[in-house]
């Protein structure tokens, strides 16, 4: 199987030699007082300078994927305006799989949040 990249400042998917499929992140959002998360990108790394509350931006498409991932030392909650099913807690040096749901406008976390 063929690797596949996707790139965030690019729509489309990249294929090398390889087995597996790599998502290239973009700089780490800083969330403050519950500032919004940008959604462009397939990897979403945010950090804070300590805990906060932040917004994902709407997804762009039904079924549009992304991983958030907090890549700094404090917990950050994202708001449960933003998901179905309430607010997701994200621990320092956590993930989770979100995917857009344009039904509801809203993002889905696919499962637990992964380390």
């Amino acid at each position: 199987m063929p690797k596949i990249t996707i790139e965030p400042s690019n729509r489309g998917l990249f294929q090398s030699t390889g087995s597996v499929v790599v998502g290239s992140p973009e700089s780490a959002q800083t969330v403050s007082g519950g500032s919004a998360i940008a959604t462009t990108g397939f990897v979403v790394p945010i950090t804070a300078a300590a805990s906060q509350t932040g917004v994902l931006d709407a997804g762009t498409a039904d079924g549009q994927l992304i991983i958030l991932m907090n890549v700094g030392a404090n917990d950050i909650t994202i708001n449960a305006s933003t998901f179905s099913g309430g607010a997701v807690d994200l621990a320092a040096g956590k993930s989770v799989l979100c995917v857009w749901d344009d039904t509801n406008s809203k993002w889905s976390p696919t499962s637990q949040t992964m380390s």
